[in-house]
C-alpha cells in the first residue's frame, strides 16, 4: 500500500469523529447543571465541564468519574490540578515547582480556598466510553467553550 493512500486512510478514519465531538457538544451543553458536590453518576467513562456563574471554565476526562470529580476539591496538588491552577493564578506565584509551593503558606491558603471555590460549583456531564472520541472531545469542548488557555493547558512536561 502506498504511503499516500495510508495517509487517506487515517484522515478518513480521523474524519469519522468530527460529527460525533459536536453531537458530544450538543448533548453535555443541553445537561442540566448539578452541584459538584452532590452529584450522582452512574458511569466511570466520560468527559464533564466544571461551570462558575453559569460559565464553563474547565473540561476534564476520566475513566473513575465520582473519585475524579471528588480529587478536584479534596485531592492533593497532584489531583486537584485545576484548584492548583486556580491558586497559582490568584497568587501570581510562578517558577516553583508544585511541592515547594504547597510549603508557601500564602499560596497554601490560596490553594485550599480553590478546592473549596471548586467544590461550590456546578456540573455537567456525559459518559463516553471510546478512549479516543473522549480525549477528543476534551480537547474540541474546551476549545469551543474558550475554557483555554486558562484552566485547560495541554502543554505536557
Amino acid at each position: 500500500m502506498s504511503d499516500s493512500i495510508k495517509n487517506q486512510l487515517k484522515i478518513e478514519a480521523f474524519k469519522t469523529y468530527l460529527p460525533r465531538l459536536e453531537d458530544c457538544l450538543i448533548q453535555i451543553l443541553n445537561q442540566q447543571a448539578v452541584d459538584v458536590k452532590s452529584a450522582i453518576i452512574g458511569f466511570d467513562e466520560g468527559v464533564y465541564i466544571f461551570i462558575e456563574n453559569g460559565n464553563p471554565i474547565y473540561v476534564g476526562r476520566t475513566n473513575r468519574m465520582s473519585k475524579r470529580l471528588r480529587e478536584h476539591f479534596r485531592g492533593s496538588h497532584y489531583s486537584a490540578h485545576f484548584a492548583f491552577n486556580i491558586a497559582r493564578e490568584n497568587t501570581k506565584i510562578t517558577g516553583i515547582n508544585r511541592s515547594k509551593l504547597l510549603n508557601d503558606a500564602v499560596f497554601k491558603k490560596a490553594f485550599d480556598e480553590a478546592k473549596e471555590r471548586v467544590a461550590a460549583m456546578q456540573l455537567k456531564y456525559i459518559p463516553i466510553k471510546d478512549d479516543i472520541l473522549q480525549a477528543l472531545f476534551e480537547i474540541y469542548a474546551a476549545i469551543e467553550l474558550k475554557t483555554t488557555p486558562k484552566y485547560n493547558s495541554f502543554k505536557t512536561s
